[in-house]
């Protein structure tokens, strides 16, 4: 909505089936698919078929050489016409999105594009605080100007080699340093004013919530912007005020409660992270809390249940698949940069209870 009000034109690389289905209009298959060069290339294809389809046994040779020629000139067009159809759309396009990695596409390495564009004004890397170093270097290579946009202080990239992700023993970094934590860490003080801008106005969480982590991670300095600095689940026209609504923040301690959490093994093939917890009594209490927040008029799809274990995932998602299959859950680090009204944490020691 955004690109479209300001007059800009937008592809999404990447396949189909991994793109988010409210963006397919931007993908790059859908954009072909409604271009003139596409619908030439269709056409040369329907030729194609109807030659193959022809029965060359009862030809003379003369005849069968030439449908084979002109079989390998079809062809030779046909390859020739989408290369230029996928370049046209391309250099239609006022923004390319895509993953650090998709970007390798074999489209933006086609000789038609690469030379009429000769690379991006400018290469935009969000969530550049969890990217691999090496993800990094594929976007780059293509712009003239780079923007890394991103918060160290949160999750680091997901490593599963823990030997990798450590420093190495020659002092060389591991792959948890990212090409963000580098830049940081190399540009003086004295000019991180010019090179580096902090966003200081968060919209997605209370005051109160906020407050911890803006005193210990941010000196301080983060602010809650008017439209969530006091907001609570009853101030939402659907949702009554009672305990669980009038307050940003709940928390339930279970640690005493003689509610054990055990060990878990998430599948049948085990692997490096194979081993989980989970806490059964624990995921009682958090099907009760939501029961609570759904009696108080809270809508399904604005709660989320997130905990760092899988197993403790897996254990809540069976739990709420009947009553509740419409309540989002998954693991924090899955489910960050998301939002709903309300999140309830579960770590199988204490509850969470969250108001956005």
């Amino acid at each position: 909505p955004f690109a479209r009000s300001k007059g800009l034109t937008v592809a999404r690389i990447g396949h189909l089936a991994r793109v988010m289905e409210d963006v397919h209009d931007f993908s790059l298959e859908v954009l072909l698919a409604q271009s003139d060069g596409k619908a030439i290339a269709k056409d040369i294809r329907g030729e194609l078929n109807a030659l193959q389809r022809k029965d060359l046994s009862k030809m003379p040779h003369w005849e069968r050489r030439n449908v084979y020629g002109e079989l390998r000139e079809l062809r030779k067009d046909l390859r020739v016409r989408e290369k230029r159809a996928v370049a046209e759309v391309l250099k239609s396009c006022d923004i390319l999105l895509g993953t650090c990695t998709g970007i390798a596409s074999k489209h933006l390495n086609m000789p038609q594009f690469a030379r009429d564009i000769a690379g991006f004004d400018a290469v935009v890397i969000d969530e550049a605080a969890q990217a691999l170093e090496a993800a990094c270097w594929i976007p780059i290579v293509h712009g003239r100007k780079l923007v890394l946009a991103g918060d160290h202080c949160q999750l680091p990239p997901t490593i599963t080699c823990d030997a990798a992700a450590r420093k190495q023993k020659d002092g060389s970094p591991g792959l948890e340093q990212t090409l963000f934590d580098r830049l940081l860490a190399a540009v003086p003080k004295a000019e991180q004013g010019r090179l580096m801008r902090m966003l200081t106005t968060q919209y997605r969480m209370h005051g109160d919530i906020m407050r911890w982590s803006s005193e210990e991670l941010y000196e301080g300095r983060l602010q809650a912007h008017e439209s969530v600095g006091t907001h609570l689940l009853k101030d939402l026209p659907h949702v009554r005020g009672d305990g669980f609504t009038a307050c940003p923040l709940m928390m339930i301690d279970t640690a005493h409660c003689d509610m054990w959490e055990s060990d878990a093994v998430e599948g049948d093939t085990p692997s490096l992270h194979s081993h989980s917890k989970c806490n059964p009594s624990e995921g009682e209490v958090v099907l009760e809390v939501v029961r609570k927040l759904r009696e108080a008029g809270v809508e399904q799809q604005e709660i989320a249940v997130i905990s760092p274990y899988n197993a403790q995932v897996d254990l809540v998602s069976r739990l709420l698949e009947h009553e509740f299959s419409s309540v989002e859950v998954g693991t924090v680090d899955g489910f960050q940069g998301r939002e709903k009204e309300a999140i309830v944490q579960t770590s199988n020691a204490c509850l969470l209870v969250l108001v956005r």
